[in-house]
């Protein structure tokens, strides 16, 4: 099933490239996700780590559609359908802590298929063609960051994240963690006091 998948993203994005397009959009592809795969230290332990809370200091970043570096190896488009507001608010949703990844990728479709809408609306046969062939596009997208994107999620939520019980940080209280030799007090509000 997964070859199948592989053909179908082979043809929907080399399709209206040249031969040699299509193996640079491959290699980059392939470099992109040999990339994203070497996971920091931090993210494979963040994974372990059962009392996340948001990292005050993380500023989210977004990058439209592919993978971070290799943006540009993936459309945004197809044809009409503009699918950059799914892949920024994809981004966004990846890099908000303890957001759920299925959750994420389930929500990333709907938006790929909403874009198809609005760029496809008319009733006439070929309207509806253009929708059909723009929906197979959007699932594509969606199964390439079902199946890829792990990596992906796992570094966005070691950056979005901190680990409380570690690296110096005491407990977890509420949404934050307590500085090292305090406990908390009050989880509702987040205090921490002496032990």
């Amino acid at each position: 099933m997964r070859d199948h998948r592989v053909d179908r993203l082979a043809v929907l994005l080399a399709a209206p490239r040249s031969r040699r397009g299509a193996f640079r959009l491959l290699a980059a592809g392939l470099v992109g996700a040999a990339l994203t795969v070497r996971l920091p230290g931090r993210a494979a332990a963040l994974i372990l780590c059962p009392e996340r809370v948001p990292n005050p200091d993380y500023a989210p970043t977004t990058n439209g559609c592919g993978p971070s570096g290799f943006g540009f190896a993936v459309p945004d488009r197809w044809h009409r359908a503009d699918f950059t507001g799914a892949c920024t608010r994809h981004d966004r949703c990846y890099a908000t802590c303890n957001s759920d990844r299925d959750a994420c990728d389930r929500a990333f479709l709907t938006r790929l298929r909403k874009s198809c809408r609005r760029a496809y609306p008319g009733d006439s046969p070929r309207q509806r063609e253009l929708r059909r062939r723009c929906g197979e596009a959007a699932h594509t997208y969606s199964t390439a960051v079902s199946d890829l994107g792990l990596p992906a999620y796992e570094a966005a939520q070691a950056a979005a994240c901190l680990c409380c019980g570690e690296d110096g940080r005491g407990p977890k209280c509420g949404s934050v963690c307590c500085a090292g030799g305090l406990a908390c007090a009050d989880p509702a509000s987040g205090q921490c006091g002496a032990l």
